[in-house]
């Protein structure tokens, strides 16, 4: 589904793709805001140590998220251009690590 495709792109194989993407304006506005909003999926889902995954899992998604999170820093000015459209349980626990204060109330 169209509402769905920020989560399906939130993949670190797709991550040097969206970049490229994002920094080239090649898409629409709207297509580039489910791409920064991909992006901040990929962190959010990479953020947090769970039990439900190995330590070993948990220091793989730890590496991603410390791979992730400077390259949305640099992007901080598209990612507040593309609030409205990040999900506000993404954006409460992503803006903080990049340093965007949001406008959204969580």
């Amino acid at each position: 589904m169209d509402q769905d495709e920020e989560l399906f792109l939130a993949e670190l194989d797709y991550f040097p793709m969206l970049l490229k993407a994002i920094d080239e304006q090649a898409y629409l506005k709207r297509k580039i805001d489910i791409l920064i909003e991909s992006i901040c999926v990929l962190l959010y889902d990479n953020t947090f140590q769970s039990e439900e995954y190995t330590d070993e899992e948990n220091e793989q998604r730890q590496r991603i998220a410390e791979e992730v999170r400077p390259e949305l820093i640099k992007r901080k000015d598209k990612i507040i251009k593309a609030e409205g459209y990040i999900r506000d349980y993404v954006k409460e626990f992503v803006f903080p690590q990049i340093g965007i204060a949001s406008n959204t109330r969580y």
